[in-house]
């Protein structure tokens, strides 16, 4: 029968049935046909699936399985025996499986359980359309469901449901909304067992059961007095006590969980009933009603109460009603509450009513949710799903909208309230809120002494000058706590108008940097004292002496001040980088205070001799200030001890307090210890035997700790959790944590997520340890996400001693989070299961997304600040480059949301991890734009396009995309923008990139591929690991007995091999460091080695002439090649290792075949001294050989003759390289130098300069930036710009520009020289260049139709170019003195040219005819009418004429005070605007001189001015950079446009005379508004800017900058409309520069959806409410309207409303739903 199926497209299968036995036949045929067997059982939803190897009958693998969670399967770790036995639960026919159900329904039976359906469509629809909207407002989206994972009802589980119970109050106290979703079906459900019973209860429940004449001995097994309970009471027996594997772990053997689960089940319900039974007899009374309704009362009962106690508005609730349940099905009791006759329990239904009906009364209608389903047996799950689509497409839009629409009502106020917070006033909530945690987390107990101490030093401090308090002691001795509880009770010390200041350092970014942290604290005092003072650009001494005077004027003030610093000795700059020194810089924190100034200060035992802390330490011991840490007397144990014993109602006996004093009276003060000897005693009962081998250290006690945890929970889980808590060095909150754990391959495996329809850690298994943890933790608020971080610095110390002693594990923990903070798949490639089983479906694993914005007015400041730090430590340079550094849009997201100054700080901190040319030249860039982005953060894209524009084609890995993103947001964006086509600015050629000296001995070395480190020789004999950016010795390799020759590295970089003076060879494994074969088969000195593709042979030469290739894994010679006369002193490998170069000091070069070991051709030809180096280029095309005669020989390869010689060096060259563009050599020589020649021009492109010793080795990085070198006792590492010729094919000009021209999408430079170019603005290229002039060019326009361009120079000429023809119409040559000025006519028939005596000739252009001149007219500025008919000309004198061309006579004679500086006529030649050194703008009629209006507003001499079309508008601009535009009409002033700081040398209106383009001498260009008088976008050009030419539309200018050879091209972006709303407004540029991310949900969501026809419902049921933790993060999604389908139906769809006030606000982003 199996092979007649085995071409259907079925899956054929073997059900193990008794009565027909797994005989030998039917095992051949499973075992030849690879079929799997199905083994079930009569009574039990197990189920085992065997499958057995090709060829085997007897032994098979094992998979285990239950039907009712059939996608949770478990594999057994070895082969099992195949039995026949028969035994009961084996079953002799199909339908004993379940006698009421048949098979097709059995299957639906399997898949959809107890409200499974809609819990996995909850997690795959509602949570996305959830994260959608609620990430928006940057809250946290978390969905914690406390069933999922679990095959064990929590009710079962006492104390695991009372875990969950106080989860639902942990979610009200920090959700923004709602808390509680409950899904309620047909089933009430069982009572959980009370954890305590007080001793009265326990006996009347006793009497009670022994009335009943019951049995008490499982009452009395179960439950035991504890004396150490205040008061008494009888405490229920954890389950695990005698059920050892009812929780399952790791390994654990799959059987002997399920026989535990099911002893436990029927001991439950025996107990249940027992308890029950008794409470019945005991309290049946109406006066114990109460206490009844303890024993009745179900776990969802108990659930609902809680969270109706809490705050019902908050609340949701979903009621499922199935009808007409099948009660005679066995699986019907997942659905409905069955009594003993299989007929449903009416006392539960009637129970189950009374809730609903509670439910409706306290909560409002709109949370409910309810709908009838019928009980449906269908074959299989897909038609189940498909019938009852449209109940559950309800369900997740009408939970949805609901959860959307209350926390749309929540979130409100809190953005109101975040508004108010400054980001200063941010970091300020952050000390606060940890300090209020820390007085919360430890008691008061034994403080006492000190905070005696400490207030007397304070009230003294109140009246007199005193020295600052610092309080000492041992790392976790309780510092933290004294200091939190100083700040508590400062108040009624000093009274309620005290100005205290916290700041706990280490606890976020801005508290690490001393420059921060003085700079924080005193901009707190500012805004104190109201004072409006930026100190962003004060360095660390000016903070000082500003701190010193804000002292000064407290001392004078009524106020206390007090500054609390905790932890000062972390003082080490961001991120522990920088190191505390001895400077003045921090003598803030030892000189003495004025009275009402307190500074109290904890740090650890102060070892520095020479540190600020030691003089501080000296100057307060010596007046008492100085407060230490003591050891407490057993008196002050025993009352901690007690004390935090009763707030638990917990006490010890007599010899069990006298035991833990005893190792009290042993150990150190420290708050951990006492917790954890409290957490331990917590847990005695009155006989119990304390263990004598107590911890008596914080050490002890947290391995003690972490060895229960471990052995509760699994090494690999607690490993994971306790990494990512160590490696956050600001914390890390808890839905990072569970996504870590949720995408992390390790845990996935180990927890056997991948079984799971929605692959998440159990969300009960985080709770149970993060409460078991919590008395190592404390949690603090940054940017509204509640981080947890270790208590104090010693535990961290501690586990990171236990648990990360490798860097390499770091490493892999910070990639962790780096790939949790770029939303990327850790390990998306792996393959969890070997062969057997596919991946998991990355669609199923589910974790909280973390974009950079979280809105379009929000940054998601937990990744920014994270990202960076996280792929660093990551080690993975690539990935920081392209996610970090290279990434515009986080680069300016870092810059918008801090500052500059903090992304150079992390740039430096960066560069002194990482050797990296491209981060070096990122950070070049940012450092010379520094004072622009201070202020116009905005500018970085134009900044890094200007300035990494020329560079990027050097620099193809990362630089060109970070240049190409530049351009693609300026593209992409909405607001006007000045973007950079050309660039002008150039970066500083750094040429050494790294320096180390004191590397004694080396000689050789080579690079690891990550090119930070490096194998070199150090000493005569010694290898080292050395790492470059650190400085630092990583490893050493020692075994050579003489001077080492040659080093290199693997292929796979797993190892290296060394040759050596000695004869040997020797092979390395790099990470152990040993040495794990020797080759001794040379008779000379091994002088060069190289290594096969595969890594598979050693091939080496020797001064014996003798090539030897030799076997890597065993070190046997394979083969000998003789050819050489004398030493071998290089080897090279080409052609995929099939051939094989030697060059030796016989002057020859013998090519090898290496298949056949034979020599195929000897190079001869041209070398004439003895070879040092050769190297072939990777094309096969080039052979360079480095000979002792200095010389450097390019020979064909193919051919073997001489093409060409490499010249310019000095000396030998000791070794050679060509890089893998086959274009660029790079050589080292005997002078100290390094020379990089172009191969194929023979160009020599750069000299490094090193020492003037010899280079003895040289190699180039992977991605061949940077060229490494050595030489006497010194590394240098140099960037290499790899260009082809030095001959700059740069677009600039050879001298000064000198004038500029645009019109219709041409512009015309001229410089000194007499060169002018032509650019096509549009495409931004070279057009042309025209050298026809001999000296400066003067002036230059381009013809109206582009068709020519007039050009006028000092050599007395000017020249009309055709564009078309590409060359030089004509040479007017009439005037005899060097041309000042020209104009075109309109319509291009004729020119005006005026030279320097004033001579003024109109000529026709494409003739050169003169047709009229004119010597009377005196004209230093002049202006052409627009008709051509007039000239307006100043000779720079007070006057200004209009003068008519056709007569020569003067039309208008008009004069200002001083002389005259600019003139303007508007288009129709109505007016004319004149500007004056007399501070004065003067507008006339043009042609008959009336004054119109004098304008007089302006305070310094007027240098431009322009008029606008419409003749509504004038423009000016002054010398000390006042720009003014005027109303023509009345004169006055429209707006005073601030921005420029220096002379305006250039202003034009445009677009219809509604936008202003001013230039300056401050280097910027600035585009305003004149409708609004508002700047709309600038640039800085980092020069002065003289001039600029735009096109008609202004959408292109062309810049004249001062003494510059450059005329830089810029584009307007989105040139701004002069209708409707300004994009600039200041509400509207609220919106953040970078668009977010949007992600479209799969579902539209519309409740109720309309009924179909077609669709039945699904069966699916659940007993208890569902516990979903929320906190949104994903960037909101483009939001689309519903479109209403017809039907009566009222339908609520996912639009935006307004938002409403919760009174109840709570500043936290988190939403929790329970």
């Amino acid at each position: 029968m199996a092979e007649y199926v085995l071409d259907e497209k079925v899956l054929p299968v073997i059900i193990s049935i008794c009565n027909g036995g797994l005989n030998e036949d039917v095992l051949i045929s499973a075992s030849s046909l690879l079929l799997p067997i199905i083994r079930l059982k009569k009574s039990s939803p197990d189920v085992t699936i065997l499958t057995l190897e090709n060829g085997s009958i007897e032994k098979a693998t094992e998979h285990m399985t239950n039907l009712k969670t059939p996608w949770t399967v478990r594999k057994s770790e070895t082969l099992i025996a195949i039995k026949n036995a028969e035994t009961t639960e084996e079953i002799s026919a199909i339908n004993e499986v379940q006698s009421n159900l048949n098979f097709e329904a059995l299957i639906c039976h399997v898949v959809i359980g107890d409200f499974e359906l809609e819990r996995y469509h909850l997690w795959r629809d509602a949570l996305p359309a959830l994260q959608q909207e609620c990430v928006q407002h940057g809250l946290d989206v978390v969905w914690m469901d406390v069933h999922y994972g679990s095959e064990i009802d929590h009710v079962q589980d006492a104390y695991r449901f009372q875990e969950h119970l106080e989860e639902i109050k942990k979610c009200h106290q920090q959700s923004v909304g709602p808390f509680f979703v409950c899904l309620i079906g047909n089933k009430y459900g069982d009572c959980p067992l009370p954890i305590h019973l007080d001793e009265q209860e326990f006996q009347d429940i006793r009497k009670g059961i022994l009335s009943c004449g019951k049995d008490t001995t499982l009452l009395d097994e179960w439950y035991s007095k504890d004396g150490n309970s205040v008061p008494s009471v009888y405490t229920l027996r954890p389950i695990r006590e005698k059920y050892q594997n009812y929780e399952f772990r790791p390994k654990m053997n799959l059987k002997d969980h399920q026989t535990a689960v099911e002893n436990w089940t029927t001991t439950y319900k025996d107990l249940l009933n027992l308890i029950q039974q008794g409470a019945k007899q005991t309290f049946n009374k109406v006066v114990n009603l109460d206490k009844k309704e303890k024993f009745d009362n179900s776990g969802l009962e108990t659930e609902i109460t809680e969270a109706l106690s809490l705050s019902p508005k908050d609340c949701v609730f979903l009621e499922r009603n199935i009808e007409s349940i099948n009660t005679g099905v066995v699986g019907a009791t997942s659905f409905v509450d069955l009594a003993a006759d299989i007929a449903i329990d009416s006392n539960k239904q009637k129970l189950l009513d009374r809730l609903k009906d509670r439910i409706r009364k306290n909560v409002i209608t709109e949370n409910i949710f309810k709908f009838d389903i019928a009980w449906l047996e269908c074959e299989n799950v897909h038609k189940a799903i498909e019938q009852h689509g449209e109940y559950m497409e309800n369900i997740i839009a009408g939970v949805t909208t609901r959860l959307i629409s209350i926390v749309k009502k929540c979130v409100n106020k809190q953005n109101d309230i975040e508004d108010e917070i400054q980001p200063v006033s941010s970091d300020i909530l952050v000390h606060l809120h940890h300090c209020k945690n820390m007085m919360t987390d430890s008691s008061l107990s034994g403080f006492e002494k000190l905070l005696s101490i400490v207030h007397n030093l304070i009230l003294t401090g109140r009246k007199v000058e005193h020295n600052p308090i610092l309080i000492t002691g041992s790392s976790g001795c309780g510092k933290s706590t004294l200091i939190s509880t100083i700040c508590h009770q400062i108040r009624n010390l000093l009274g309620e108008d005290i100005i205290l200041i916290v700041r706990c350092l280490g606890l976020s970014p801005q508290s690490v940097d001393g420059k921060q942290l003085l700079q924080g604290i005193c901009m707190q005092i500012n805004h104190v004292l109201h004072q409006n003072i930026d100190l962003k650009s004060y360095d660390l001494k000016h903070l000082n002496s500003y701190f010193n005077g804000l002292k000064n004027r407290i001392a004078n003030s009524s106020n206390n001040f007090v500054i609390v610093i905790d932890d000062v000795d972390h003082l080490e700059g961001i991120n522990g980088i920088k190191p505390l020194e001895e400077s003045g810089e921090f003598d803030w924190l030892s000189t003495k205070l004025p009275a009402k100034v307190h500074l109290i200060m904890s740090s650890q035992k102060i070892e520095n001799e020479n540190g600020v802390l030691k003089r501080l330490a000296s100057k307060c011991a010596t007046t008492g200030s100085c407060v230490m840490f003591p050891q407490w007397t057993l008196q002050q144990y025993s009352l901690v001890l007690n004390k935090k014993l009763n707030d638990i109602h917990r006490t010890v006996t007599e010899e069990q307090e006298a035991i833990l004093l005893q190792m009290f009276s042993n150990a150190s003060t420290c708050p951990v210890l006492i917790n954890t000897i409290v957490e331990i005693a917590a847990n005695w009962k009155d006989d119990t035997q304390p263990n004598l081998h107590l911890p008596s250290t914080i050490t002890e006690a947290l391995h003690h700790k972490m060895d229960n945890l471990e052995m509760v929970f699994g090494l690999k889980v607690i490993q994971q959790i306790v990494c990512y808590l160590l490696i956050s060095d600001f914390g890390i909150s808890e839905m990072e944590i569970m996504d870590c754990l949720s995408s992390n391959m390790e845990i996935i495996q180990t927890l056997d997520l991948a079984s799971q329809l929605i692959c998440r850690i159990p969300i009960s298994l985080w709770i149970s340890i993060r409460n078991q943890m919590e008395i190592l933790l404390t949690k603090i608020l940054i940017h509204r996400k509640q981080l947890f971080v270790w208590k104090n610095k010693a535990i961290k110390d501690i586990l990171n001693r236990r648990y990360l002693l490798l860097s390499s594990d770091r490493a892999k923990y910070h990639l962790d989070l780096a790939y949790l903070f770029l939303e990327m798949s850790q390990d998306p490639e792996k393959d969890l299961f070997g062969s057997e089983l596919c991946l998991v479906d990355p669609c199923r694993i589910v974790t909280c997304p973390q974009p950079l914005l979280y809105s379009n007015v929000r940054y998601n400041m937990r990744s920014i600040n994270e990202v960076w730090i996280q792929v660093l430590n990551s080690g993975d340079i690539s990935l920081l480059k392209e996610y970090v550094f290279c990434n515009f849009e986080y680069l300016l997201a870092l810059t918008h949301s801090s500052s500059v100054d903090f992304l150079l700080e992390i740039l430096q901190i960066t560069m002194k991890q990482v050797l990296d040319a491209e981060i070096s030249i990122v950070h070049q860039a940012v450092s010379t734009s520094r004072k622009i982005l201070l202020k116009y953060p905005n500018q970085l894209a134009n900044e890094l396009i200007s300035r990494l524009r020329k560079l990027k084609d050097l620099y193809t890995h990362h630089l060109d995309s970070l240049v190409t993103q530049c351009m693609r947001w300026c593209d992409s964006n909405t607001v006007p923008l000045m973007v950079p086509l050309t660039s002008w600015l150039h970066l500083q050629r750094i040429q050494l990139a790294a320096f180390v000296d004191g590397l004694d001995g080396i000689k050789h070395f080579t690079v690891l591929p990550n090119n930070q480190s490096i194998l070199c020789s150090l000493g005569l004999v010694n290898i080292v690991l050395y790492h470059i950016p650190t400085k630092r010795i990583l490893r050493t390799f020692s075994g050579h007995k003489g001077p080492v020759n040659c080093i290199e590295l693997t292929n796979n970089s797993q190892c290296f091999i060394t040759g050596s003076d000695d004869k040997c060879i020797r092979i390395w494994n790099l990470s152990e460091g040993l040495c794990t074969n020797i080759i001794k088969e040379h008779h000379g000195p091994v002088t060069c080695l190289t290594l096969s593709q595969n890594d598979d042979h050693v091939m080496s030469g020797s001064n014996d002439g003798n090539v030897l290739i030799c076997e890597m894994s065993s070190g046997k010679k394979i083969h000998v090649l003789q050819g050489h006369k004398k030493a071998v002193t290089c080897l090279k490998l080409i052609d995929a290792s099939k051939l094989l170069l030697s060059g030796s000091k016989d002057r020859t070069i013998i090519m090898w075949c290496m298949v056949d070991m034979i020599q195929l051709n000897t190079f001869r030809d041209y070398i004439n001294n003895p070879i040092l180096s050769i190297d072939v280029s990777s094309d096969s095309i080039f052979l360079l050989v480095a000979c002792e005669d200095s010389t450097l020989n390019v020979i064909s390869f193919a051919t073997g003759s001489w093409i060409h010689q490499l010249k310019g060096h000095n000396g030998w060259i000791n070794k050679v390289l060509v890089c893998e563009d086959c274009n660029h050599v790079i050589a080292v020589c005997q002078d100290g130098s390094v020379y990089v020649y172009n191969l194929r021009n023979t160009e020599l492109l750069e000299t490094f300069r090193g020492t003037y010793k010899p280079i003895t080795d040289v190699r180039v990085s992977s991605d061949e930036t940077l060229i490494y070198s050595c030489s006497d006792n010194m590394l240098k590492v140099w960037s290499l710009h790899k260009k082809y010729t030095n001959n700059s094919n740069d677009m600039k000009h050879s001298s000064t520009v000198t004038c500029v021209h645009a019109w219709d999408g041409t512009a015309a430079t001229g410089s000194e020289n007499g060169v002018i170019k032509v650019w096509n603005m549009e495409q931004v290229v070279l057009r042309d260049s025209y050298y026809k002039h001999t000296s400066s060019i003067t002036c230059l326009q381009v013809s109206y139709d582009s068709s020519f361009i007039v050009s006028g120079s000092r050599d007395k000429t000017i020249c009309v170019y055709d564009m078309r023809m590409q060359t030089v119409v004509t040479f007017y040559q009439e005037h005899k003195a060097p041309i000042q000025a020209l104009c075109i006519f309109t319509d291009d028939s004729q020119v005006i040219s005026i030279d320097c005596n004033s001579i003024v000739y109109i000529w026709k252009p494409h003739t050169a005819q003169t047709l009229r001149s004119y010597t009377n007219i005196n004209a230093r500025l002049f202006l052409l009418s627009s008709h051509g008919s007039h000239l307006v000309t100043t000779g720079g004198d007070q006057s200004v004429k209009v003068v008519a061309l056709e007569d020569e006579s003067i039309v208008t004679y008009i004069n200002h005070a001083e002389h005259v500086t600019c003139l303007a006529c508007s288009v129709d030649d109505k007016y004319m605007v004149t500007g004056s050194a007399d501070k004065t703008l003067k507008i006339w009629e043009m042609f008959n001189g009336k004054l119109i209006q004098v304008l007089v507003e302006n305070t310094a001499t007027v240098c431009s001015v322009a008029i606008g079309d419409d003749n509504e508008n004038v423009v000016s601009g002054c010398k000390n950079g006042q720009l003014t535009a005027w109303c023509v009409q009345t004169g006055a002033v429209k707006y005073q446009l601030i921005g420029h700081t220096n002379g305006i040398t250039a202003v034009k209106l445009t677009n219809k005379g509604k936008l202003i383009i001013s230039a300056s001498l401050d280097s910027t260009i600035r585009l305003w508004s004149l409708q609004y008088g508002q700047q709309i976008t600038m640039i800085d050009m980092h020069c002065p800017v003289i001039n600029f030419s735009m096109s008609e539309d202004a959408s292109r200018l062309v810049v004249q900058l001062e003494k510059n050879k450059y005329s830089p091209l810029l584009c307007l972006h989105n040139s701004p409309s002069v209708e409707g709303n300004p994009p600039w407004d200041p509400e509207v540029t609220k919106v953040l520069p970078i668009n977010v991310k949007t992600r479209q949900h799969r579902l539209a969501l519309e409740y109720p959806v309309q009924r179909l026809p077609t669709r039945k419902r699904i069966d699916s049921v659940s007993s208890v409410p569902e516990i979903v933790k929320v906190s949104p993060m994903r960037a909101p999604q483009s939001k689309k309207k519903g479109r209403r389908k017809p039907g009566k139906s009222k339908h609520y769809q996912l639009i935006s409303r307004k938002t409403v006030d919760n009174s109840n606000h709570k500043l936290s982003s988190v939403c929790s739903i329970l």
